[in-house]
Parts: structure tokens; sequence; C-alpha cells
């Protein structure tokens, strides 16, 4: 779907996003980059906010619990036509190919893969909007090299970017409760062999860690996620194991590198 691109002082962002963690970091990366944003947690809340408000663009996820972002996406497009006309992005963790099709067929107008990439997702917004060219920062593409594998070290220098110290560790301490969380759902999904439960759980923490730079635990949620949809609960309950070990050095080192990168800023 082509959209002209609007002149507007400050967008209105809608964030569709099933992950607390995820959801509070989109909202504080694009108010600082002049967006006023609301967030919410699923298809439902999304169909109800385009309802009641008038939002330039909605930013949404596809893959969640209950009413996911194709049906989101389907059923704003019935709305009446000053809401079903709203741009509407699309983000996945899945096969881009495949996923952009879905995307694009259910009447959203682009699509971008998890995890977003800070710098990609604000020249996508320039697409819409013509103060979004402005409000863009320059990003270094680098990826410093680390001994530690367990890190996305790009990721993390975005984040100490993204805001003050305090700001950046209450995101990361949000994220920690987030992770146990999640692997305490993981554990009793595994017990009661409830492969849906697992799988979407393990999709989910893929996602939200990646976007922190838990490089070993979103490698691991993948495998899992993968894995149990093949239905070999055993090999999960392996991974598993690793992915609870990998919990607390993950946590460590991320505290620990936070504060290297502060200590030279």
């Amino acid at each position: 779907m082509d959209v002209q691109k609007k002149h507007v002082l400050s967008p209105r962002i809608l964030l569709v996003e099933d992950s607390r963690a995820t959801r509070m970091i989109g909202v504080h990366t694009l108010s600082r980059h002049g967006f006023r944003v609301d967030a919410v947690a699923d298809g439902v809340e999304a169909v109800a906010a385009v309802e009641s408000l008038p939002y330039d663009l909605v930013l949404m996820d596809v893959d969640m619990p209950g009413m996911d972002g194709i049906a989101a996406t389907a059923a704003i497009r019935k709305l009446s036509r000053s809401q079903s006309t709203v741009p509407i992005i699309g983000i996945s963790a899945h096969a881009p190919e495949i996923t952009r099709d879905r995307c694009l067929q259910a009447g959203m107008n682009d699509y971008l893969t998890k995890p977003v990439d800070r710098q990609v997702l604000l020249e996508c917004l320039a697409r819409y909007f013509a103060v979004a060219s402005n409000s863009t920062d320059a990003v270094a593409h680098s990826n410093p090299a680390s001994a530690d594998t367990r890190l996305d070290l790009r990721t993390l220098a975005e984040l100490a970017r993204e805001g003050s110290a305090d700001s950046i560790d209450r995101l990361i301490r949000i994220f920690i409760d987030e992770l146990h969380d999640t692997v305490q759902a993981m554990r009793a999904a595994l017990r009661g062999a409830d492969a849906k439960s697992l799988a979407a759980k393990s999709h989910s923490l893929k996602n939200s860690a990646a976007t922190f730079g838990f490089v070993a635990v979103a490698k691991l949620a993948t495998k899992i996620d993968e894995v149990v949809r093949l239905g070999n609960l055993d090999k999960v309950a392996v991974l598993f194991s690793e992915l609870e070990a990998e919990v607390t050095p993950s946590i460590d080192a991320v505290r620990n590198e936070l504060t290297k990168i502060r200590s030279v800023s």
C-alpha cells in the first residue's frame, strides 16, 4: 500500500508489542527522536486504540498471543475510512520473504525484521514522515570484537547512547525481571509438555533478548523455538538446561559491559 509522506510536527505512533521490556525501549527510542508514542500489548488493544485516537502510524508486532498482528491489521482495515488508512508496519522475527508477503497481503504497508536496528527503524519512518529524517542521528555500524560471545556490544553501546544511565539501568532491570518470569513460565510449560506455550515463550524471549544484547540467551531461545515446533521435547529439555545456566552469566556480563562503556564515555 502506497502512503504519501506526511509533514507532521510530532507524529503520533502506536507501538504494538507483547514484551513489556521491548515496548519500553521502543517508546524510549521513538520519544527521543521526536515522536509521540502510545504502546499496547496485543492486537485487541491495538484495534481499540486506533478506533479511539487518530494515529499517524502503527508499528505492529506480527507474532503475539491472542489476536496477532495479521488479524489486528485486517480488523483495522475494516474500520471507518479515516481510521482504516493508517500506515501499519509489521515487525517479526520469522523468515523475511514469507512474513513480508503475509504482512502485505493482510494490508500492512511495510515490514521490518526483529531484532529491529534503531537506525533501520528511523530510516523506515523517514519514508512516512518528513520530520523523521531530521530526527535520525548517525549510528556507528561497527560491531566491536568481544571475547565474550554472550553479548552484542553494538546493541549495548546503542542502548547506552539512548539515554541517561538511570533510564537504561531501569530498562535493563525490567528486561531481567521479564527474563526470569519467562524462564519460569518455560520451565512450567516443559514440565506440563505444553508445546504451544513453550513455543510462544521461547519465540518472545529470542526477540527481547536480542533487543537487549543478550546474544547467547537469544540463540538458545531460538534453538528451543525451532526444536519445540518439531515436537522433540527431550531435546528441548537439554537446551532449556543450557538456557537456565546461561541466564546469570549473561546478566553479569551485560552489567559489566555497561559499566565499562560508561567509564570511557
